[in-house]
């Protein structure tokens, strides 16, 4: 058990973690960044030497933004990133010995009833966050 912010127990689940190599959903979430990233380079003229703000551009497009801080101590490398709105079941991290990737995918659908018709709406929240680490971290 956990506890959480205002004191109370909540069950703890476990986020999935890999080391491996990219899971489908994180080589198809990478695939949409590419795509959107080559659109913004040839929306631009083709200008050359733009690769890296395409990327970001295309990632903050397609994904929520998301805070995080790395930290290094004696023990090891600490990274944190804010994944509220996501359970654990709808996390996964991808560990290398230079970086941490965290994908969240989070389907919602709400029904309400409307003037005396139901109504269901459907929403999706991604994250990605790709970190460069500052050293070699062991992944097993």
């Amino acid at each position: 058990m956990t506890e959480n912010q205002d004191g109370r127990n909540q069950p703890t689940a476990a986020v999935e973690i890999r080391s491996a190599g990219l899971s489908s959903d994180a080589k198809v979430a990478f695939d949409k960044i590419a795509r959107r990233a080559y659109e913004l380079f040839e929306s631009n003229g083709r200008a050359m030497g733009r690769d890296l703000d395409n990327w970001i551009r295309a990632e903050t497009e397609l994904f929520r933004p998301t805070a995080f801080k790395v930290t290094e101590s004696k023990e090891g490398v600490k990274v944190e990133v804010d994944v509220h709105g996501f359970l654990p079941s709808e996390l996964e991290v991808d560990l290398e010995p230079r970086r941490v990737t965290v994908i969240g995918k989070h389907h919602a659908q709400e029904s309400q009833k409307i003037a005396g018709r139901n109504v269901s709406t459907e929403s999706e929240s991604r994250l990605i966050r790709c970190l460069r680490l500052p050293v070699l971290i062991d992944t097993a």
